[in-house]
Parts: structure tokens; sequence; C-alpha cells
């Protein structure tokens, strides 16, 4: 069925699940965009993930339209699985309670879902906005032949998370995400779904942007830059069984490089050590070289900064 036709005349049943955590300042904009979409047989869950800001308050004039679930902080991940626990809707969409979807966005994904019943997740580029909604970016190139079924588990364990593949673009059919087993509680949790859901189907990657993505002004602490790629280790360990050991040791050290290349940037401690880590992973690792080269420079200026009794800028 080509992808500017119709869907069929019975709309199977899609939940929109929002999982919201001290959103008061944008909860309203994404309900609203759930809720303004062209496609008619949707249910919009907004799930209270223990806020303490006026995120309820704000959520009061839609109160008639959408069914809210409060439950104690636990997280995206458990909220949006608490989300899912409430509906027996056909097909499952996420929608980060700070994003925004273009009216179209169930409508056009639908369509692919009708058009390939091998599909199981159809993902879409997003616009990047700035807190104001003012966009920032343009559209990326993704990563892969994008508006054709494919096959991802090989580049979700060898690459890492994808873009495209935000939580906010996807549409999943729901026999797929029960099989898969569901959110599980760990940080990307989005992530360590979709690995699992790669093995039971093909994914539909759409070059057409449908959702904004706003990029937040705030910057990762360090324990949060610690906690992501430890994450990513955990995730990798966690499916240990799908890497062969050559395959294992090039994904160990991108993730060590990517470790020792945030660390650089915000002149912390530690980028070293990921980068010993990196290369006794694969010493043909070129960009790591790079690195490591840039990192001593830096590191001599400041010593020779210091001995002159200048302070670095």
């Amino acid at each position: 069925m080509p992808l500017d036709s119709a869907p069929t005349c019975k709309e199977p049943a899609v939940a929109v699940i929002i999982a919201a955590y001290n959103e008061q300042e944008y909860i309203q904009l994404s309900v609203s965009s759930a809720l303004e979409q062209t496609y008619t047989n949707l249910e919009v869950i907004v799930v209270n993930d223990g806020s303490t800001d006026d995120t309820l308050t704000m959520l009061e004039p839609f109160k008639e339209r959408v069914k809210i679930v409060n439950k104690k902080n636990s997280g995206p991940g458990p909220s949006r699985a608490a989300g899912v626990a409430v509906t027996d809707a056909e097909y499952i969409a996420f929608l980060d309670a700070d994003d925004v979807w273009f009216p179209e966005k169930i409508y056009r994904q639908m369509q692919v879902m009708q058009a390939y019943p091998e599909v199981i997740f159809v993902g879409s580029s997003p616009w990047r906005i700035d807190s104001e909604g003012n966009k920032i970016k343009d559209v990326p190139d993704l990563p892969f032949i994008p508006d054709r079924p494919v096959n991802l588990e090989k580049e979700l364990l060898s690459l890492g998370n994808l873009r495209g593949l935000g939580p906010s673009g996807c549409l999943i059919r729901r026999s797929a995400y029960t099989e898969a087993g569901g959110f599980r509680d760990v940080f990307a949790e989005d992530y360590e779904l979709w690995i699992r859901l790669s093995t039971l189907g093909s994914f539909f990657l759409m070059s057409e942007p449908l959702y904004c993505y706003r990029v937040r002004a705030r910057s990762l602490t360090h324990s949060d830059t610690t906690r992501e790629f430890q994450c990513e280790i955990d995730i990798l360990n966690l499916h240990r069984d799908k890497y062969n050991c050559y395959s294992r040791s090039l994904r160990l050290s991108t993730i060590h490089y990517k470790w020792a290349d945030s660390l650089v940037y915000k002149r912390e401690s530690g980028a070293l050590k990921h980068l010993v880590f990196c290369l006794g992973y694969n010493p043909l690792n070129y960009q790591a070289y790079t690195l490591l080269l840039k990192h001593m420079a830096k590191s001599a200026l400041s010593r020779l900064t210091r001995q002159a009794g200048y302070q670095q800028p």
C-alpha cells in the first residue's frame, strides 16, 4: 500500500503514554499535541511520576479527555510501563512531556504499520527546538537508509542508540512490546528495549520529521555522565550473548572513547584511564590516539601555567 493512501476504514486503537515528572512548564503543550492528532482512535494517558511542582494542576483542563495515572517517583521506564498497563490498545506510542508532535504524526506512522505487517517499530527524525520552541538545528541525516523496513539488531549492538529512535518519535505494535518484556528499570531504558525489540521484527525509520525534540538548557553533571556510559557497558553485558569477542571489544573501545572525550571536553579528571581501556580493547582506534595527544597537551599546558603563576582561562 502506498504511504500516501489512507489507513483502512476501521482504525486500530493507539495509546499515547506521556510520563511526566515536574513538567509544569511544557506538559500542556505536549498533551495538546497528542489530542490534536488527525488520527482519531486515540487514547491519551499521562503518568504523573510523583511530581512535586504544579504538573497536576496544569493537567486539570484535560481531565475529561485524558486518563491520568498517579504514582510514586520511579523514573521514565517504570512510568511508561505503568501507562501501558492500563490500556488494551493494539499500538503504543510514547511522548516525552516536554516534546511536541506534529498533527499527522500517528496517522503517517499508522500508514506504515498497515502497509508493512512485518514492521513492529516505526520511528521518525525530529526537529530540534530550544526551551522557547525555536528550531535550533536542521533535521539530521539518519545513519542508515530510511523509509523502508530494516533489521537494526546489528546496528543497535555495534553503534549504540541511533538517530530516529527517540521515544517521542516511535510507534510500536503492542504484541511486540509485550513479547519483548516491556521497559526495564535501567538508565537508557528505551535503548535497552529497542535492542530486545530488534530481534522480533523490522524497524521502519521515517526521514519525514514528525515531532519536535526539546533540547533543554541544562547539562549533564559528572555523576550523570558516569552513569550514562556505565549504563552502556551494563547494557552490553546484559546482552553479551549477542556479541562475539571481537565485536564486544570494538563496542567497549567505542564506549570508553566517548567517555574519555566527554571528560576532556568538560575538563574533568579520568580521561586517561578510559583512553587506556579504549586502546586496550582496540589498539587500532586512531581517534583515541588523537584524543590522547590532545589530553596530554592540555595537561602539560595546565602544569606550565600553574608553574608560571597564571590561571588557565
